[in-house]
């Protein structure tokens, strides 16, 4: 007896039957993140900015750098952030903004990088607070001259960007979150009833054989 291959139309009509469990499984996927993103997880905010900083001087005998090599800018990138994320900017980021910051969390927080291996850094605070994570992203900016020139001679620290007020958090407001999740879901569930289909189909012509 030959074998009957289960055609796209019986695939479709039987995904289309599940359609209604499909729904009320993607609502319960969605209200459940909801509740998640709403009670269980808080939402951070990305504050960014960026400096300049101005002609380096380095000063090595018997060798002719230029400042403007990719390769001293990331050398710098890499002291601009441990300047930057030191222990004693925490400390005035605790103390001017009468906060708790403890140092490992401050880690966290901030990103300190070079943008395409130029002379401007770019700063990154995340918190769960927009406001927060601008005022501690514009305290760096105004700390940095006066920290940087600690380690290196330079001309002058010159902002380039502001550090801008988050409006929404990192991933999307907890709706986009959920409704992304809602998506997955659905997808998820296509696949499911999908599998289930093609299941039934074999097994029916698995007691038709016999």
């Amino acid at each position: 007896m030959g074998e009957r291959e289960i055609s796209l139309k019986e695939i479709f009509f039987g995904v289309k039957k599940d359609l209604v469990k499909i729904g009320i499984f993607t609502l319960l996927c969605a209200f459940a993140a909801f509740g998640y993103f709403s009670i269980g997880e808080n939402e951070h905010f990305k504050s960014t900015g960026s400096l300049m900083v101005i002609r380096p001087r380095i000063n090595i005998q018997g060798a002719d750098l230029n400042v403007t090599d990719p390769l001293i800018n990331q050398r710098l990138a890499s002291t601009y952030e441990q300047v930057l994320m030191s222990r004693s900017v925490c400390n005035r980021v605790e103390k001017d903004l009468g906060i708790e910051l403890p140092y490992d969390q401050f880690q966290k927080d901030v990103k300190v990088y070079s943008l395409k291996n130029s002379e401007i850094i770019g700063v990154d605070v995340v918190t769960n607070r927009a406001e927060e994570s601008q005022k501690i992203a514009e305290l760096i900016f105004k700390l940095a001259p006066e920290e940087l020139t600690k380690i290196l001679d330079v001309e002058e620290v010159r902002v380039v960007d502001q550090p801008n007020l988050p409006e929404i958090a990192v991933g999307g407001s907890k709706p986009v979150k959920a409704i992304k999740v809602a998506l997955v879901a659905f997808v998820l569930g296509i696949f499911i009833s999908f599998l289930r289909v093609i299941f039934r189909s074999d097994i029916k012509k698995g007691n038709k054989e016999r």
